[in-house]
């Protein structure tokens, strides 16, 4: 009897002192169902972090060789810092994702887009998408402190064959249709800071500037750099920053797949006055 009594006190006292585990888990959003070979469709990757706040992802996902990934998007995403730029590679088992970037003071979030994976249904047959095992999402804890990673990928999809449908017939016989592309997005994406950053991981600890920005209608496309007088060039983030004076001026450029684009300057207007207001005085009492 004292024995029992010692085992159920065990179990309740274990429950109220053990606190709850960090974890948070990823998902793809809508849920993979099915598709006809050759289709075209999107996934987002969905991030909860479950109330913890997080700073860095390292994210490697496995998919199928009934799919195949035809671009990774960025826009919308939480990640603000790429360590590397979205990529995927062909493996024997599929293809490989690997998404790897960071937010500078992290970030709470119950449903954060991480990247949004456009993908063609390429064979027929079933599978799933799944996490690797050596993906890691860390807390905001200055320590880099891995969490546990709930991983609700892998859901089976299925690819089906295209059915046969009858040819179509031009509207017009004697002028087959033409589709012509018309520029519909004429507003620039969306305001953008340039930040400033040091980080051991990254270049070597090298200065680097890093820089984001959405645009709704059409996507950003790239961006582009100019420091001091050389010429824009066109530029990932984050950006090295070598040779240049503490005074130097950066422009940023993103533009969207229209060919709009917005610029941002490093310093702001104000304090690019007072350098101007303190070079004068300067000048004065030369």
């Amino acid at each position: 009897m004292t024995k029992i009594l010692k085992f159920f006190l065990f179990i309740i006292f274990y429950f109220l002192l053990s606190g709850p585990a960090q974890a948070a888990e990823l998902y793809f959003e809508p849920r993979p169902a099915t598709y006809m070979v050759g289709d075209d469709f999107s996934l987002s990757l969905i991030l909860d972090t479950e109330g913890q706040s997080v700073n860095a992802v390292d994210i490697n996902i496995l998919v199928p060789k009934l799919l195949r990934v035809k671009d990774i998007s960025k826009d919308g995403s939480i990640l603000q810092l790429w360590l590397n730029e979205p990529s995927f590679l062909s493996a024997a088992s599929g293809m490989t994702i690997h998404l790897a970037g960071g937010i500078p003071g992290g970030a709470i979030t119950s449903k954060g887009t991480v990247a949004k994976i456009n993908f063609e249904a390429a064979a027929i047959g079933e599978g799933n998408i799944a996490f690797l095992p050596e993906s890691a999402i860390l807390l905001n804890d200055g320590q880099g402190t891995k969490l546990d990673l709930k991983t609700t990928g892998g859901p089976l999809f299925e690819v089906i064959p295209k059915p046969k449908t009858a040819e179509a017939v031009s509207s017009r016989p004697e002028k087959p249709d033409e589709t012509q592309k018309e520029r519909t997005d004429r507003k620039k994406p969306a305001r953008f800071e340039i930040l400033f950053g040091q980080d051991p991981r990254v270049f070597n600890g090298e200065k680097f500037i890093s820089f984001f920005t959405t645009d709704e209608a059409s996507g950003v496309s790239h961006y582009e750099v100019k420091l001091e007088k050389e010429p824009f060039k066109i530029a990932r983030s984050p950006y090295l920053i070598k040779d240049i004076s503490a005074r130097s001026v950066i422009k940023v450029r993103a533009y969207d797949t229209e060919g709009n684009y917005r610029e941002s300057v490093y310093p702001g207007l104000l304090k690019r006055f007072w350098w101007w207001i303190t070079n004068f005085v300067d000048r004065l009492r030369l």
